[in-house]
């Protein structure tokens, strides 16, 4: 539960994304359909309260507890989803959801002053 598992993670999800072009007009959210996309789903729409919370309560503990969380739900997704797939519309929806991910990690990082690595 350290900064350098969550620049992991940062960097796990860098690899996937490296070569890969995410083409916007083949990207589908109606194929969020298993419980493993809702569940991080779930943390990335708590990052804005999580900042409100941390901040009103000058409490950063808050964002280094939900950025380890958030990169926890990602490894346990990428245990049970194959990202790149033959499927042109599921492979750019993966692609950019683990996007997501990733931006919402490192901004995580960056608020808690540690650096986004792209490779470990």
């Amino acid at each position: 539960q350290t900064g350098p598992y969550l620049q992991y993670s940062s960097v796990r999800i860098q690899s996937i994304l490296k070569d890969q072009t995410i083409d916007l007009n083949e990207v589908s959210p109606k194929l969020f359909t298993e419980d493993h996309y809702f569940e991080v789903v779930k943390w990335i729409a708590q990052f804005p309260s999580v900042i409100r919370r941390a901040q009103e309560g000058n409490t950063p503990n808050l964002i280094a507890r939900y950025t380890l969380s958030l990169a926890q739900a990602f490894n346990s997704f990428y245990g049970k989803q194959r990202i790149i797939t033959d499927d042109v519309v599921q492979r750019n929806t993966n692609l950019y959801f683990v996007k997501a991910i990733q931006i919402v990690i490192n901004e995580g990082l960056r608020i808690l002053g540690i650096k986004a690595l792209e490779e470990m």
